[in-house]
């Protein structure tokens, strides 16, 4: 059985994790942090050091970019795997990142659905055939409580483009008011509204067609069962960077 901390529990996705967990025969959660006056049915806290006197296999993080480098740090100190999920990272914070995983294995991936990393794969085949004769944008959309624009997921999805392209395109979020498309630039549009979970849409325009690969979510389970089976592949390797190929790698 895997012992499990949830960074993040108190939110929608840490919940989501935490149920899953519990109904499973291969986890146990032993802790979370989280903030609120709400009831659960494991201790939760607030500050990371209150975490040292639980044993645990594994950290899986559902949170948001603020407690990112304190996450890391108590990781590092404990030598705790991490199924790090958070989005929208800065330059710093993914350096802590870099620097962590010389001592403790960190899973990180921009969305944790298996549907999503195979439509990554997609893009990527469908930019080498389509790319130099397409306009390229894409539409996300999310739940009007997402802090960050754009999703991680569609820099993901952008950054698969590009690799099946020649040369590199510019990301940029939105438009310009006013000027034509300008066919070196991926335009990411980012909608914000309701409890919309995610809807990822790239189109590739070009003269006489437009092909459109899409992925729905329709619950926030694909994420979370994505989690834990990220936490299953973890913490039986050595230190390193891993993402969503290896952990589809691995299945082959």
């Amino acid at each position: 059985m895997i012992k499990l901390i949830i960074s993040g529990i108190t939110g929608a996705m840490g919940k989501q994790v935490m149920n899953l967990a519990f109904a499973s025969p291969y986890f146990e959660v032993v802790a979370g942090i989280g903030h609120g006056s709400e009831t659960m049915p494991i201790p939760v806290f607030e500050h990371f050091d209150e975490l040292k006197a639980f044993s645990c296999d594994c950290i899986i993080d559902f949170s948001n970019p603020m407690l990112t480098e304190d996450l890391l740090t108590f990781a590092v100190s404990q030598s705790l795997p991490v199924v790090l999920c958070t989005t929208g990272l800065d330059h710093q914070l993914q350096l802590k990142v870099e620097e962590s995983v010389q001592h403790i294995p960190v899973f990180q991936s921009g969305n944790m659905s298996v549907g999503i990393n195979l439509l990554r794969q997609l893009l990527e085949t469908a930019a080498q055939v389509l790319g130099k004769d397409a306009d390229i944008e894409i539409i996300e959309k999310h739940h009007n409580r997402k802090i960050d624009a754009p999703s991680g997921t569609a820099l993901m999805l952008a950054n698969a483009v590009n690799n099946g392209l020649e040369k590199d395109r510019t990301l940029q979020l939105g438009r310009d008011a006013r000027g034509a498309k300008d066919r070196s630039i991926i335009n990411i549009h980012a909608v914000r509204g309701g409890n919309i979970i995610g809807e990822h849409e790239v189109v590739f325009a070009i003269d006489d067609e437009i092909i459109e690969i899409s992925h729905t979510a329709y619950s926030r389970t694909v994420f979370a069962k994505g989690a834990l089976d990220a936490a299953t592949f973890l913490v039986s390797q050595p230190p390193g960077h891993y993402s969503m190929d290896d952990l589809l790698k691995s299945r082959q």
